[in-house]
């Protein structure tokens, strides 16, 4: 939902000379555009204010986003079940000394993120999860397929989350198209390995 809504807007940057409050330049797409065009023309960082401004597409874009990405999905199996979660799962209560997300709470949702929301609900087999984040929702059913078949092959999970790769059974990246199959020990060394680095 995220990445799919996000992709409808972008941030544009312009230029304006400090001592006279004139624009540089018009705008510009990408911090790494205005920051070539002060190297190329020998113009200091320091000495232009940078405004940004958050440009956002319409809905349109974004749901296009989401169907592309669905429609792929779908060629990766015979049925598809999206999960979402709705409100603060379990791990809010146990993180005691430090509040679980909180480098995240001040980070902006995307504009289109209840309409992508919406879509999803509403054309897909969709479960909502409360108490349990989807990522969990998605681990559970993975591990629960895996009872009835133990080579992995009856599900897919399709995700762009590294943690996810800790779950033994095949994945997909829908990003990148990549396609792996994690095995048990794998997923196991992976799993240690997120515990150790956080």
């Amino acid at each position: 939902m995220y990445r799919c809504a996000f992709a409808a807007e972008h941030t544009v940057y312009t230029l304006v000379d400090r001592e006279t409050g004139e624009h540089v330049l018009g705008v510009f797409n990408s911090a790494a555009d205005y920051k070539a065009y002060c190297k190329e023309n020998e113009l200091d960082i320091g000495d232009v204010e940078i405004e940004k401004e958050r440009v956002v597409d319409p809905l349109s874009h974004a749901l296009a986003n989401v169907k592309s990405v669905m429609a792929r999905v779908e060629e990766e199996g015979d049925k598809v079940i999206v999960c979402l979660s709705k409100g603060n799962c379990f791990r809010y209560d146990l993180a005691t000394m430090k509040e679980y997300k909180g480098n995240r709470k001040d980070m902006e949702k995307p504009v289109y993120y209840e309409e992508v929301r919406e879509y999803l609900a509403k054309y897909w087999d969709t479960r909502v999860f409360q108490q349990l984040e989807a990522d969990d929702a998605v681990a559970l059913m993975q591990e629960r397929a895996l009872q009835e078949d133990p080579k992995g092959f009856t599900t897919v999970i399709a995700s762009i989350d590294k943690d996810l790769l800790q779950v033994p059974g095949l994945h997909y990246n829908w990003v990148n198209e990549e396609r792996v199959l994690i095995k048990p020990d794998v997923g196991l060394k992976k799993k240690y390995i997120q515990v150790l680095t956080g």
